[in-house]
């Protein structure tokens, strides 16, 4: 009967508590064990050793609510029922459909800004709130996790920063991010570091290639934290290539276009019927590239080609061709029957060639001119960038089958130092003076003049213009010039020959004087009687310069004085022997013929 007793009782326990498995696990594992302040951590619990599929599952997560703020959560397997309080996320998972071993459920927590270094745990307890499909209690284990709270580094800095065959300037220092090297020809560079921490990275170093001109170079170190500095290389790479950009030569085949290299715009009339014409060319340096050559078809009357040379360094320059196709017409003359520069005329003369001058603050004349025959063609050099002194503008007038005729123009452009209208107390001197080579022409420099002028600046220049500013002549008087009295310059031309200039100019003055010629002149003092060579120049553009030597009298002349004095002694002695001669001779025959006659009369005397 006991015995009958203890298997009812066994059985009643059965019924009412279902048996409890073997025992499962919970893991934690985390996206990162090392967590920064205001940083995520993603944790997931994995369920672990499940011998069986089960149905539902309630378990307790905990963490430290002074470190951690809940973000989300979410079921990976099942549906997800929570509660949570300070610290504790109570959760319930179940399904309809058996969940297995895996990946259960995930949380995301954050770590609070005011966190402080150290650990904190999260765990889950064990439970036994586990039931598998046969209702069947499975005991399942908790676990730990363990997380390290820290401060990441802030220092965003390098220890050393070298740049390959270049001094860094200023000298390297950690704090400072801005750097050039010395100008350099070289086509690469190798920038090495280090970081003040290791934890840190950097990026930029190694071999860093050089542009022509300016290179920067960046190099950037991220601290632990994110922090961010970056350091700065300017190079300059010289730019060693070749720059010469122009032709050695151009032509048009069957044509004369007069090639200049420095002259850029070309004007070509052809025959109405030309069709064609072939242009060819030569760059000066064979390292240049040349575009635009070749046979070039002539579509309009008038009709423009542009020949562009790209020298090796990448500058350009380009050639303008200008073609007019027209009929043949009486085209006669290639002369101007008007010229004015600034709307000031200039008379025309035989010999074509013009003395002008302009103030300092002009780049280039506005030239206006017509020519005697319609239809002529007209080019203009030199009226580009005008320096400071003599320029040479010229107009060419072309025309078919008749020779081409050149205006020359002689442009004095002012010094932009200092003029007479910067002294308002002296402004009367700041006017024209004229040179007539026909008359003679007495300037005074006034010794006043001199000293205002020579105390303010280290040189003054008195200038002899004609009407229209051109420079006829200039005296260049330094601080060494000084003189105790007034200065006087007197010129006269008295014979085609000779151009004489008397002064009492002191040494060492530097003197411009336009001769209008281009053979050799030469330079001499005249004292009693005397010629002394001092010098003999080649004139450049009809101008001469010379520095004086104290005398107070010079001759200028193309021919050999020398030669011309012993002419004229030669001539006088040759007289004065033909003089001399002359009388001994007379003498000589007075007697001779006087012994004669009167011998004869006296023969005469005799007989009678």
């Amino acid at each position: 009967m006991k015995k009958i007793s203890f298997y009812i009782f066994f059985l009643s326990l059965f019924i009412l508590f279902p048996l409890i498995s073997n025992a499962a696990s919970l893991e934690l594992i985390a996206t990162t064990n090392n967590i920064e302040p205001s940083k995520n951590v993603v944790i997931t619990v994995n369920a672990k050793d499940f011998s069986t599929k089960f149905g539902s599952i309630h378990f307790d997560l905990k963490y430290d609510a002074s470190k951690f703020n809940f973000v989300s959560s979410k079921a990976l397997q099942g549906n997800l029922t929570e509660e949570k309080t300070n610290g504790i996320v109570s959760i319930t998972i179940d399904s309809e459909n058996a969940m297995d071993n895996g990946k259960l459920y995930q949380i995301t927590l954050i770590s609070n800004s005011t966190a402080t270094t150290g650990n904190s745990i999260i765990t889950i307890d064990s439970t036994n709130d586990c039931l598998d499909q046969n209702l069947t209690i499975i005991s399942v284990t908790g676990s730990t996790l363990t997380l390290n709270h820290f401060l990441s580094s802030a220092v965003d800095t390098l220890s050393n920063l070298t740049v390959s065959n270049c001094e860094l300037s200023p000298k390297f220092n950690p704090e400072t991010l801005n750097y050039a090297c010395k100008e350099t020809t070289l086509d690469k560079v190798t920038v090495t570091g280090s970081v003040t921490d290791s934890k840190a990275k950097v990026i930029g170093l190694g071999v860093n290639k050089l542009e022509y001109g300016n290179n920067n170079i960046s190099v950037i170190v991220v601290a632990e934290n994110g922090n961010k500095k970056k350091y700065n290389i300017n190079i300059i790479r010289k730019d060693i290539r070749n720059d010469n950009n122009s032709l050695s030569n151009l032509e048009v085949l069957g044509y004369n276009i007069n090639f200049n290299p420095d002259i850029l715009e070309y004007n070509l009339i052809v025959s109405k019927d030309i069709e064609k014409i072939t242009v060819n060319g030569n760059a000066k340096e064979s390292t240049s590239i040349i575009k635009g050559l070749g046979e070039l078809e002539l579509k309009n009357d008038e009709n423009t080609f542009f020949i562009t040379v790209q020298a090796e360094n990448g500058s350009t320059i380009s050639y303008r061709l200008n073609v007019l196709k027209k009929e043949e017409d009486s085209i006669s003359s290639t002369l101007l029957s008007s010229l004015a520069f600034n709307n000031i005329p200039i008379k025309l003369t035989e010999k074509k060639t013009y003395l002008i001058g302009v103030a300092s603050n002009v780049e280039s004349l506005d030239l206006k001119y017509e020519t005697s025959s319609n239809g002529a063609q007209s080019e203009v050099v030199g009226n580009n960038n005008l320096k400071e002194g003599i320029n040479v503008v010229k107009i060419i007038i072309k025309a078919p089958n008749i020779e081409d005729t050149t205006y020359t123009l002689l442009v004095y452009k002012e010094s932009a130092i200092k003029t007479f209208d910067d002294f308002k107390e002296i402004k009367d001197i700041d006017a024209s003076y004229f040179y007539n080579s026909k008359s003679y022409i007495d300037n005074k420099i006034p010794k006043s003049f001199l000293d205002l002028f020579l105390n303010s600046s280290s040189y003054f220049k008195y200038n002899i213009v004609n009407e229209c500013g051109g420079l006829l002549t200039s005296f260049k008087f330094t601080k060494d010039s000084l003189t105790n009295e007034d200065l006087e310059i007197i010129f006269s031309k008295t014979n085609a020959k000779y151009l004489t200039y008397s002064s009492n100019i002191p040494k060492n003055v530097l003197i411009t004087l336009y001769l209008d010629t281009t053979k050799d002149i030469k330079i001499y003092n005249f004292n009693n009687g005397t010629y002394n060579l001092i010098d003999t120049i080649t004139p450049k553009d009809g101008y001469i310069e010379f520095v004086s030597n104290g005398s107070d009298n010079y001759v200028f002349s193309e021919e050999n004085l020398f030669n011309e004095f012993e002419k004229k002694e030669l001539t006088a002695i040759r007289i004065v022997i033909i003089f001399i001669a002359g009388i001994v001779i007379g003498i000589i025959l007075y007697y001779y013929f006087g012994n004669y006659y009167r011998k004869k009369i006296n023969l005469e005397f005799i007989k009678l």
